[in-house]
């Protein structure tokens, strides 16, 4: 194995026997990409995520050890056809679906990239960061040198719009769940407990963001957030605190509530102070400080307008997932993510409708 960083651990306090099963994991991984992609047809083979940056989460039970989170994997090969990518791409799905029982957590492998587009992919939070923390496991121990020097501190707001809406839909489906009016079954609940702590971990970073502080790594990200300035952050102090607790839960999960909270209540109270900070930080990217959610969901689009080419092509996509449902034919030219922050804030404050919400799952569902 060769690191993209200083220390090549998986975890950051996790036992030497924990560190052994990752990486025997990661390699029986790697073996059967290798194994299954024809001769030739990769060039390297990487693990990204939190554990190949040496922060993946660690989950303890009964003195037991075991990872947590997914293994993300990312593949770069020697040509760039689409039909080719597609064809590798659903090789490795098959990969990761057969290993999965045997490492006990999904395996994911993300889009291939050729090896001659490296130096031309954009600034995403997730390629910045798979570049600056990263496992390669098979291939050229430099493979990811030619990508842009992207600045970890300076993320493109567009971005920090992008997890604010991944992290939105979460909280939405986890309201969903406790709608039914039902006890929810373990599965459900450890659900709801996740995807909150996501979305107040995501509205951490978005200060970050704003305030050109961010940093890959969990550790350092919460050292700054501590001694960051809240100046003019809705509710700054508790965010700092469920900040603090969401950056713990990522690398020591447990799903517990806070003492005297029961679930239903501790979700309504972090989906309040998600959304005061979503808007917050709306506000500052589009240089509106004085935008309401109606203000924001009228505006004619919330990201920036694209091509005549991408105009064409997102026509098409809404009609295939009946987005007019969400806004008119106005809209249909618009990126379904625009569609998706668009109906996300009347979503996850309940005022959708069964139409509205099937469209927008649809969406989700197929673009996210």
């Amino acid at each position: 194995m060769s690191v993209g960083r200083p220390l090549a651990r998986f975890t950051v306090d996790g036992s030497d026997a924990l560190e052994r099963r990752i990486a025997a994991d990661v390699e029986r991984i790697r073996d059967a990409a290798v194994s299954a992609v024809p001769r030739g047809d990769l060039t390297a083979v990487i693990l990204g995520g939190g554990y190949g940056r040496g922060e993946g989460a660690v989950w303890r039970e009964g003195g037991l050890e075991r990872v947590y989170n997914d293994y993300d994997f990312f593949v770069v090969t020697p040509r760039a056809s689409r039909r080719y990518h597609k064809c590798v791409a659903e090789t490795l799905r098959a990969v990761g679906e057969q290993l999965e029982p045997a490492v006990g957590v999904h395996v994911d492998f993300g889009r291939p990239f050729p090896h001659s587009g490296l130096p031309h992919l954009p600034y995403e939070l997730m390629l910045m960061e798979l570049k600056v923390g990263h496992v390669v496991l098979y291939g050229p121990p430099d493979i990811l040198g030619s990508m842009p020097d992207y600045d970890p501190e300076r993320v493109p707001l567009v971005e920090g719009a992008r997890l604010l809406m991944n992290r939105c839909v979460g909280l939405i489906q986890a309201r969903m769940l406790l709608r039914k009016r039902r006890p929810l079954d373990t599965d459900e609940r450890q659900f709801t407990i996740r995807n909150t702590q996501k979305a107040m971990m995501a509205a951490g970073d978005a200060v970050l963001f704003v305030n050109k502080v961010y940093s890959p790594s969990y550790v350092r990200r919460a050292e700054i957030f501590e001694g960051l300035a809240l100046k003019g952050v809705p509710r700054g102090e508790q965010l700092r605190d469920r900040y603090r607790e969401a950056i713990e839960f990522k690398l020591r999960p447990r799903h517990e509530l806070p003492p005297g909270k029961d679930l239903s209540s501790w979700l309504e109270d972090s989906v309040a102070l998600f959304g005061n900070v979503f808007l917050w930080f709306e506000r500052q990217r589009l240089g509106e400080p004085s935008m309401g959610w109606d203000d924001y969901m009228a505006r004619p689009r919330r990201l920036p307008a694209p091509g005549f080419p991408e105009s064409i092509l997102n026509a098409l996509r809404n009609l295939r997932a009946h987005a007019t449902v969400l806004s008119g034919i106005r809209g249909v030219f618009l990126h379904p993510r625009d569609h998706i922050l668009k109906s996300a804030p009347r979503l996850l404050y309940g005022e959708g409708d069964v139409a509205s919400e099937q469209a927008f799952f649809r969406l989700w569902s197929l673009y996210s």
